[in-house]
């Protein structure tokens, strides 16, 4: 509620709430960049959503982010604890037309390529 009451004068910022699988599809389809800032994920499951269709991407510069994009070229690191750094990126990313989209990472996402990664990190 305090989020939706402190920026819902702003037009720039839509709160979506719950939704649906398809409405994240066209809401990642849309925009230019994933700003992802969140300080408490173990994967960050919407940075493989934004990699896999080759979005700019702005992420905390913490383990999981790094892990979860270690092949992937077409993303900042910013500090999680620097409302600066993250506003100065976010500008340089709207102005800069040269922000396009990268060469997605590839999907592995069948269970054969589940099982191997699983078997991987056992091992």
């Amino acid at each position: 509620a305090d989020v939706y009451n402190n920026y819902k004068w702003c037009e720039n910022i839509a709160l979506l709430g719950y939704v649906g699988k398809e409405e994240i599809v066209r809401q990642f389809n849309s925009c230019r960049a994933l700003l992802f800032p969140s300080r408490i994920e173990t994967l960050g499951l919407p940075l493989l959503e934004a990699a896999s269709l080759g979005k700019f991407i702005i992420a905390s510069d913490l383990i999981y982010a790094r892990e979860t994009l270690s092949e992937y070229e077409n993303v900042d690191f910013v500090d999680p604890k620097n409302p600066r750094e993250w506003g100065i990126k976010l500008i340089k990313t709207t102005k800069d037309e040269n922000v396009t989209l990268a060469k997605r990472l590839p999907r592995n996402d069948s269970w054969a390529s589940f099982i191997k990664l699983i078997h991987t990190i056992i091992n």
